[in-house]
């Protein structure tokens, strides 16, 4: 009732389509988080999730560090006042000029992922004269272990391979510029199990105990990654996090962590857990049109600046999302609809067959859960459309 509100106060000033972000919803998300799980883990949030600069301003107040993934997101994280000893840098494809940022604001760890990225990082960090410090992301070898949309295991374009690690790692050694850090591992996102995200968080820390043995090295960062999911659908549950935080403990003390690691730095990178849940994506219906035992409502947004509710966003398949009308004088009489946007194409459907209450044009609809991987990550130029709002109440 209290968000539906704020949407209601939000349609009397601004046009839609829009995004509404609550800042009482992340806040509480996050506290809740970093007050369940063990002391020594520190929260980085996933810019990539939504790099709405409101939201990275708020996390930086509440202390979170930041998980970056360009130079856009690494400046926005500085400039909203999150501290470079709290910023990790990963992704397959870093340019030469964005890892000689991230080596000239010193932030913790740049993640490694090809043997030649080594060696550009071990030529930067010469011509500037100052050392850079390297992690290494290793792409399992166990096949990703346990996500919903994988990023790991098999030949992926992210990360190293496990049994490459050790030649990654004594080049790494070699190279006098760079400073070996740690261990980044992403298994992958949208993880609905609190036994499978321990599960990778357990493999990483066996992993990280036998290379310290092995290589007779010490770790002293290990990034877990993030993954922590959200329902999206009516039969998905939530994450419980006095269970998850449970079988963390117990994958820590099974790792003997306080001798094996009692220096080292434990992260969690959660992107769309933080945010998903706090945001709404608001349209208004334009028409509603029978065809051939059809009813399709066409609104005035669409996959252009939602394409995860068009199912376009790495999902198998289409499922309807949680959504629902927001008309004051709602008429509670039932009815099946196709929601479709306004582009021209047949993709741009962000509902098949849905029961809604009945409604007319000049209603307004909204999709929940759009918190994450919303308005930064669709083609919000196609067909050339005016950009929509974002509101943070």
């Amino acid at each position: 009732m209290v968000i539906r509100n704020k949407i209601f106060s939000a349609l009397e000033r601004v046009p839609t389509p829009f995004y509404l972000y609550d800042s009482n919803s992340i806040r509480k998300t996050y506290l809740a988080l970093i007050n369940s799980i063990p002391e020594k883990l520190e929260v980085f949030y996933a810019i990539k999730a939504n790099p709405n600069k409101d939201i990275i301003s708020l996390f930086a107040k509440l202390g979170a560090g930041a998980d970056v993934a360009s130079e856009g997101e690494l400046l926005a994280s500085l400039r909203s006042g999150i501290k470079p000893h709290k910023i990790s840098f990963a992704g397959p494809g870093k340019t030469e000029d964005e890892l000689e940022l991230a080596i000239t604001k010193s932030i913790a760890s740049v993640s490694v992922e090809s043997l030649d990225e080594v060696n550009i990082l071990d030529k930067l960090s010469r011509k500037i004269n100052k050392k850079a410090s390297v992690s290494i992301r290793i792409n399992p070898s166990k096949g990703g272990l346990f996500s919903g949309l994988n990023m790991g295991g098999g030949s992926q374009q992210f990360g190293i391979d496990e049994e490459a690690l050790p030649k990654v790692l004594k080049q790494i050694k070699r190279c006098k510029s760079l400073s070996f850090v740690g261990i980044h591992m992403h298994a992958g996102s949208q993880i609905l199990s609190e036994e499978n995200i321990s599960k990778n968080i357990g493999y990483l820390l066996r992993y990280c105990a036998k290379l310290q043995k092995d290589m007779d090295i010490k770790i002293r960062l290990i990034n877990f990654g993030g993954g922590i999911g959200i329902p999206y659908y009516t039969r998905q549950k939530r994450i419980d996090l006095e269970i998850l935080s449970c079988m963390i403990r117990k994958e820590f003390a099974r790792a003997n962590v306080k001798k094996l690691f009692p220096k080292t730095r434990f992260i969690i990178e959660p992107g769309r857990f933080l945010v998903g849940e706090s945001g709404v994506y608001v349209t208004k219906i334009l028409y509603k049109k029978k065809s051939r035992g059809k009813t399709f409502l066409i609104v005035d947004g669409g996959l252009h600046h939602n394409l995860a509710a068009a199912g376009l966003l790495g999902e198998g398949f289409k499922k309807n999302r949680i959504c629902g009308v927001l008309t004051k004088d709602l008429d509670y009489n039932k009815e099946i609809v196709h929601i479709a946007g306004c582009l021209c194409t047949p993709l741009d459907i962000l509902a098949r067959d849905i029961i809604l209450p009945k409604c007319e044009p000049g209603d307004y609809l909204y999709i929940a859960s759009s918190g994450a991987y919303g308005y930064s990550a669709s083609p919000l130029m196609f067909l050339s459309h005016s950009m929509p709002a974002e509101i943070m109440v």
